[in-house]
């Protein structure tokens, strides 16, 4: 830390030079244990850490859990939440006007199946939305394994994205035997009689 002289300073202004330097080691100290304890060193002016906000919401559901308010009922933050992220999927625009990358897309299908919302529900937002083609299959299988490493969306949400089942099964993501599109049909393991 570099000490500065102020100019004009005077003997009775002594006092008042201690406690400037004894706030300045406070906020360095705290901004030290901020970055030590995972944070981005923005103290309580920045946006928490991942990790931070993912404590909160398990200790949230805990809460809930114990004080017997039940995970049923949503907070009001949590359903502009649902409905900004709902309408942004629709119109395929941010709050901005701009476009939604496939990446912000992926995102927004990830959170909105975090906050329950039916899948369903969220094809029917997306309703008409196309990505454009993929140059090849090798290519996109491995852009999506690093995609899947690096941000570990639900699986399902890859659907959205409009790639190829067959790319989709490559890539790991989802099993073979996976339908290509809703969920199986009810008793075609066996035989179907007429």
């Amino acid at each position: 830390m570099v000490k500065r002289k102020k100019k004009g300073t005077n003997a009775k202004s002594g006092a008042g030079k201690e406690s400037t330097r004894s706030s300045k080691a406070a906020a360095d100290t705290a901004s030290d244990m901020d970055l030590e304890a995972g944070g981005n060193g923005n103290g309580a002016g920045g946006r928490a850490s991942a990790e931070a906000i993912q404590k909160r919401r398990i200790a949230r559901r805990l809460n809930d859990l114990l004080s017997g308010r039940g995970s049923s009922k949503v907070d009001g933050r949590t359903e502009k939440r649902r409905q900004r992220l709902l309408e942004e999927l629709e119109k395929g625009s941010t709050k901005e006007g701009d476009g939604l990358k496939p990446i912000e897309v992926l995102q927004r299908v990830h959170d909105l199946l975090e906050l329950g919302e039916s899948i369903a529900r969220i094809r029917q937002a997306c309703k008409g939305r196309t990505h454009s083609s993929l140059i090849s299959a090798d290519r996109a299988v491995e852009v999506l394994r690093q995609v899947h490493e690096a941000y570990s969306f639900r699986a399902e949400a890859y659907r959205f994205l409009n790639v190829p089942h067959e790319v989709l099964v490559e890539a790991g993501l989802l099993d073979a035997s996976a339908p290509r599109r809703g969920r199986p049909k009810k008793g075609s393991a066996g035989g179907a009689s007429s």
